[in-house]
């Protein structure tokens, strides 16, 4: 099959995250399967930053990529104008296309043409679908005017957890139209020799404190307000909160909280981490804590788990009824639960034993790649159908 994968951000971008390890993942995968995957991206590296030039034809890893000029972003949506063009030209030859996105430029261009030139296409909203508060009223109307014409037409619409599946339905789509694939994790993204105890000697925690980990985006939809209040009530001197993520514009609000609370020196805030510096946060923590709002899915749980973390997330989390008693606690999303299920997993050693030792067993049994993979392709073979298609051998 030729296949067209369609995302706002790609590598070597590292923000806003998620997805980019995802789309890499399912392309690497299936290329190594015979068939032919390009990706269409924005040239935007971070919320502020671009590569330099225009419109870039090149591959990232093997993978075909076409790094689209964004004249300027919206939020965290890129507008690439020289898109529409690439659309007229280029969408032809491909056999079918999995836009990665909703409500964004790029996916609503490539979604038109594709309904035009009667190509296929799976739509994956990566937890965008459901509207919350911030705006709300554009949302609606983009969703009266134009998205559910997109979800409609979709092919498929890809859920990564029961969560997004529920999501779909409440907003009106055909319920025999929605697949369930979650994401994978390997084994192999755990990094060798990683140095314990690396990371608490960087910001000063001591062998004996117990450290409380989240790492994620600092935005008001990952509860972390919920987090440093629930913190505030464990009144305990050897306990750190520790935070890692790329300020959202949250950043001063959560500090002011802690300033009013009285945790300063207590709660540590290390900006974004990647590769080995993330990974030794993992193995250095105690138990990691995931208080969204609202979470579709979790790559952060997959790797806490990956690094044998025990977990606390919240019920409106996608990825809790995989690891609720298993690897995990799930609370309501408040202080108060989100308080009394820290205090009992830091207490309880024989529960935090039970959890590191299931948590590559689930792992296993539900998220890897290949099974994932194994799913996605058979999808795509479904929907291309008796079409004639080219796999390359």
């Amino acid at each position: 099959m030729n296949i067209l994968k369609v995302i706002d951000y790609f590598y070597p971008a590292q923000e806003p995250g998620g997805p980019i390890p995802v789309v890499y993942n399912f392309a690497k995968r299936l290329i190594q399967r015979g068939h032919s995957v390009t990706v269409w991206t924005s040239n935007l590296l971070t919320a502020k930053d671009k590569m330099s030039g225009n419109t870039l034809v090149s591959q990232f890893d093997g993978i075909p990529v076409i790094y689209f000029d964004s004249l300027f972003r919206y939020h965290w949506v890129a507008i690439t104008p020289d898109l529409i063009s690439f659309c007229q030209r280029g969408l032809h030859k491909f056999d079918i296309i999995h836009l990665y996105a909703y409500r964004d430029f790029m996916a609503t261009v490539v979604a038109w043409f594709a309904n035009k030139k009667q190509i296929p296409y799976v739509i994956q909203t990566l937890g965008t679908l459901p509207i919350l508060l911030k705006s709300r009223y554009k949302k609606l109307l983009y969703d009266k005017l134009i998205g559910m014409r997109i979800l409609n037409h979709a092919a498929k619409l890809i859920a990564k957890s029961y969560l997004e599946e529920k999501h779909y339905i409440e907003a009106g789509s055909d319920k025999k139209k929605i697949e369930l694939i979650p994401n994978g994790i390997d084994f192999s993204e755990y990094p060798e020799k990683l140095q314990k105890n690396n990371f608490r000697k960087k910001y000063n925690i001591k062998k004996y404190e117990k450290l409380i980990l989240y790492l994620g985006r600092i935005h008001p939809i990952k509860g972390l307000d919920i987090l440093i209040k629930a913190f505030s009530k464990l009144n305990n001197e050897d306990i750190k909160l520790v935070i890692v993520g790329p300020d959202d514009g949250y950043l001063s609000n959560l500090k002011f909280l802690i300033n009013k609370l009285k945790l300063n020196g207590k709660v540590i805030f290390t900006g974004p981490l990647y590769g080995v510096d993330k990974y030794e946060a993992y193995i250095d923590a105690d138990i990691f804590v995931l208080p969204s709002v609202q979470e579709n899915f979790s790559k952060v749980i997959l790797e806490a788990l990956l690094c044998k973390l025990p977990v606390i997330t919240t019920n409106t989390c996608g990825i809790a009824p995989w690891i609720k008693n298993k690897a995990g606690l799930v609370v309501s999303y408040n202080e108060d639960s989100l308080a009394y299920g820290i205090k009992r997993l830091l207490k309880d050693e024989g529960l935090r034993v039970l959890f590191k030792k299931n948590s590559h067993l689930i792992l296993r049994e539900h998220f890897s790649w290949e099974k994932q993979v194994d799913k996605l392709e058979c999808l795509y073979l479904d929907i291309v159908g008796g079409k004639n298609v080219h796999i390359r051998h």
